[in-house]
This record gives structure tokens, sequence and C-alpha cells, in this order.
């Protein structure tokens, strides 16, 4: 399993700390980033571009949600007056020319990924066609922001030819890749959920203390969609049996932290150390939902799958501006997840 899953104080570390690897081959990949690494470098209300690239057939199920991927990103970019740069790409070479031709900061790729274990190689797939991991070097412009919204991007196969990697070693500074299959409703959320964050450093209305640099935006992401894996997990196995969790609950975020309030846990990490024994006790609240959660957590159907996303490189040196504001800004940790 990945590091980052390892128990740390009773969560998986990649909640508890933030956590980014370097891969160590090959060794000019490593020496070119140590490269990266000397240097500042700062997300601004000024400087931000997004280019999404939706790779995806019309045809293919998957296509919508990468309009709605755009849809959700827009909606949080207008506090900031901007858009993100949304093109869709059917070939190789359309891919390529797309990103050197709108130079972004941030590229976010919504398609399918794969690795190849016979020929050792990821590979992107780009319409019908793809791009392979080598191939990534032929790309002249590097965003300093990679995300991968696709499967098997950063797989742990003891190599290092994976597209996350190769765009690591192509001078991104911070790449998110993929250790397995994943869910594309799960990736567009989660990528997503970057961009809020991101969004809400940039206008202030976080607190600095909570976000001042790109890894505090990854590792915040990772806790609001831990806190969130239960609510999805019961929803889905609800859905399957024709029910709906708010069947039963109209809010169960909302009573979440109703209950950590009552049991005085207020630290952020705390909250998530004692997550599931405060969901045990939403649930409890209705015979069917503690008998499903019981169930769900006996047969391991709570699935990780927010932490399928792998950090690469150094996402600390990636400082944020944020907006100056004349008061201070207090919001409850619940109006993170909503």
């Amino acid at each position: 399993m990945p590091v980052e899953w390892a128990n740390f104080n009773g969560l998986p570390l990649c909640v508890e700390k933030k956590i980014s690897r370097v891969p160590i081959t090959p060794g000019n990949g490593l020496i070119s980033h140590s490269y990266v690494h000397r240097n500042e470098f700062t997300l601004s209300k000024d400087n931000l571009s997004i280019l999404i690239v939706n790779t995806l057939n019309k045809n293919d199920g998957l296509y919508r949600l990468g309009l709605a991927l755009q849809k959700e990103i827009d909606g949080y970019l207008m506090q900031i007056n901007t858009k993100a740069n949304y093109r869709e790409a059917s070939t190789k070479e359309e891919f390529i020319s797309i990103i050197e031709e709108t130079k972004p900061v941030i590229m976010i790729y919504y398609g399918h990924g794969s690795y190849d274990s016979t020929d050792d190689l990821g590979k992107l797939h780009i319409g019908n066609d793809f791009i392979t991991a080598v191939e990534i070097e032929n790309i002249m412009h590097t965003p300093q922001i990679t995300l991968l919204g696709a499967c098997e991007t950063q797989v742990l196969h003891g190599t290092h030819m994976n597209t996350a990697a190769l765009f690591l070693g192509n001078l991104s500074v911070s790449v998110l890749g993929t250790f397995f299959p994943i869910d594309g409703l799960k990736a567009m959320t989660f990528i997503s959920g970057l961009i809020r964050n991101l969004v809400n450093a940039l206008t202030g209305v976080a607190p600095e203390y909570y976000l001042n640099s790109w890894d505090d935006i990854i590792l915040q992401t990772y806790r609001s969609h831990y806190l969130l894996e239960p609510i999805h997990s019961m929803d889905s196995y609800l859905i399957k049996r024709g029910e709906r969790l708010n069947d039963y609950i109209k809010s169960p975020l909302i009573d979440f932290f109703q209950i950590k309030g009552q049991k005085e846990i207020n630290d952020y990490t705390d909250i998530l150390r004692d997550r599931d024994n405060i969901y045990r006790e939403l649930f409890s609240k209705h015979k069917k939902l503690a008998d499903a959660f019981q169930s769900i957590q006996e047969n391991n159907l709570l699935l990780p799958e927010s932490l399928y996303f792998s950090s690469l490189g150094s996402p600390e040196v990636i400082k944020l501006k944020r907006e100056k504001t004349s008061d201070t800004i207090k919001v409850s940790l619940s109006e993170y997840f909503n």
C-alpha cells in the first residue's frame, strides 16, 4: 500500500501531515527537480490561469462530467473575476498544442489513463489516440501545477515510467496523480475541491493559518474528502437498495458537526480521528442506517478513494498571495464542505 496510507496517530499519513513524493529514479529527474525546489513560486488572483483539457469522446459516459468540472470550477473562479480555459482534445497533437498555446499555470487533465504493465509505460488516452509518459517530454510548456484526473497515472510498480512522474520530470513543480483506477465523479469532486480551497485562500475567506501554500490546499482537500467518505459510502450502499440517505437524514454533515460540538471535539484532526464514532452515533438514530454502517465497516466497503491521489514534487514552494481584508473573517469548519 502507498506510504501515504500508513497509520499516523489514528489517521492516514496524508490526512494527518503534509506529504509529497519525489521519485528517485531516474536520477536526472531528481536532479532537475532540485533546481525547481531551489525557487519559490507565487499563486495570486493576478497570475492564476487554469486550463481544463477534456480528452473524452462525446459518446463516453464520463464526457459530461468534464463539462460539469468546468462549470463547478468556473463557479468558484467567479469570486476572483476569472474563468477556466476549457478545451477538448481528440489527438495527441491537439493535446500538446493546446498546452503550448495557452501556457497555463494550472493544467487539469480530465480523461482516461492507464498503465501498461507489459510495456512498463503509462499512457493518457486522448480520444482514440494516446500520449505515452515518455512523449510528455515533447511538451514545450510545463504547467506549474499539473492535476491528472485519470486512472493509474502514478502507479507503484517500482518504475518511474508513469505519466505523473514524467510531468514532474518535465519540470512541473507539483503534480497530482492516481495510484489506482478512480471513479470519474470522485476525481471531478476532488479536483474541484482543490480549486475551491485555492479560491478561498486567495480571496482571504479561509483563515491564513489554514491555507498559506499549495501543500496546505492539498492537505485541506484530502481532509475534507476523508471526512465526507462515510456519507458517500452510506449513500452508495442505500442507492443499491432503492433508497437514499436523505430519506432518513436531510443534512447529515450538519448533524455530524452538531454531534462533534456536543462531544466538545474542537481540534480538526481530533474530529477526523473520531470520524467513524461520530457517524456511528449519527446513524444510530435509525436502526436501518446503524445496521448498514456496521455492514459497510465489517465488509471494508468504506474505501479511501479520496486518498487515491498522490502528491508529487514540492507543493510547499508554491506560496499563495492572499487578498488583504480589513476584518478577520471567521468561517466554521462545516462551511468548507458545502
